[in-house]
């Protein structure tokens, strides 16, 4: 028996326990960099283990508010909540704690209105199997 599928059209960006409304184009990622040690006598490394682990997220979303800029400018810290399988939150999704943003930028266009562009970083993922 297979698992049903999750598809991203469900997909929620939860932001300090509010649901991110109109939120498009959610991404998270996990990154862990490589430590090599190489010796003098070969060009393979004599180890590779896992380094620092960096935790990196991004959203667009109808703009509504200057909540997010808001947050950038104070430094604050909040957690995200990312559910596969929309409101209130089943499993499986991830929790990103100490998050914090990095970057904001607000654009209008023809075709999308008022548009938020915000990426930032999270201390730590505690992922929730299903």
């Amino acid at each position: 028996m297979s698992a049903t599928p999750k598809y991203g059209r469900n997909a929620r960006l939860v932001l300090a326990s509010v649901l991110v409304g109109y939120a498009r184009n959610i991404k998270t990622s996990a990154k862990a960099a490589g430590i090599d040690v190489h010796s003098m006598d070969s060009m393979k490394p004599a180890l590779s283990e896992p380094g620092n682990i960096s935790f990196d997220w991004s959203c667009d979303k109808l703009a509504v508010d200057n909540t997010l800029l808001t947050k950038l400018l104070a430094g604050t810290k909040f957690t995200i909540i990312f559910t596969h399988s929309g409101s209130p939150p089943t499993a499986p999704y991830e929790t990103w704690t100490g998050c914090y943003i990095t970057g904001w930028d607000k654009s209008a266009g023809m075709e999308d209105g008022i548009l938020e562009s915000v990426s930032g970083k999270a201390l730590d993922v505690t992922p929730t199997a299903s």
